[in-house]
């Protein structure tokens, strides 16, 4: 049974079309409505006064045996 929330295929493939991904398979919109819906949660699970330029540099160094 589909989550009420879920966008349809049809609304998948109006929001790709505006942004130019107009050749999108049927599994492709899957993938889609499965990283919008993980965009979703951790837009929800932000702080409400953070903005999205406060997020904290991640940074990554090699070992010296690399």
């Amino acid at each position: 049974m589909a989550d009420a929330n879920q966008p349809t295929h049809a609304e998948l493939m109006e929001r790709a079309a505006e942004i130019g991904l107009t050749r999108l398979r049927p599994e492709h919109l899957d993938e889609l409505a499965r990283s919008l819906a993980d965009l979703a949660r951790q837009a929800r699970a932000r702080r409400p006064d953070m903005q999205l330029s406060d997020e904290p540099a991640h940074v990554f160094r090699a070992s010296p045996e690399a």
